[in-house]
């Protein structure tokens, strides 16, 4: 079962590292050069729901940020100024002018390699 993907091989490293701290095996399927998300990381089925609840915070480590935005405190995507902008009770932080959850992986890994947030 796919439990999350990578573009960049140093970030393959990390998650199968990051999931084998947890007791979890994991492994990388190279999906195809040149596709978007080149490696799919796969667990057995039996360990899927434990890797799936894991995603989150190993991601959170490999990424190093909370949110994606500027030190002066605006959105990297669209420059609003975020200042006084509360998060959601879900703990997100949505930007009023784009739409996009700064906090999300997808905008912090978008963020990273200098690209917009894939919809969905």
């Amino acid at each position: 079962m796919v439990v999350t993907t990578a573009d960049r091989k140093s970030d393959v490293q990390m998650l199968l590292y990051g999931f084998r701290l947890r007791g979890i095996d994991a492994h990388a399927h190279d999906k195809a050069a040149g596709s978007a998300d080149r490696w799919a990381i796969l667990v057995d089925p039996a360990q899927a729901e434990r890797a799936l609840a894991s995603v989150e915070s190993v991601w959170a480590a490999i990424l190093d940020t909370d949110s994606a935005r500027t030190p002066d405190g605006r959105c990297v995507f669209c420059g609003y100024d975020l200042s006084g902008i509360p998060d959601t009770p879900g703990g997100n932080l949505i930007c009023p002018e784009c739409g996009v959850n700064l906090r999300s992986i997808e905008a912090r890994r978008a963020w990273r390699e200098g690209r917009r947030p894939r919809q969905g």
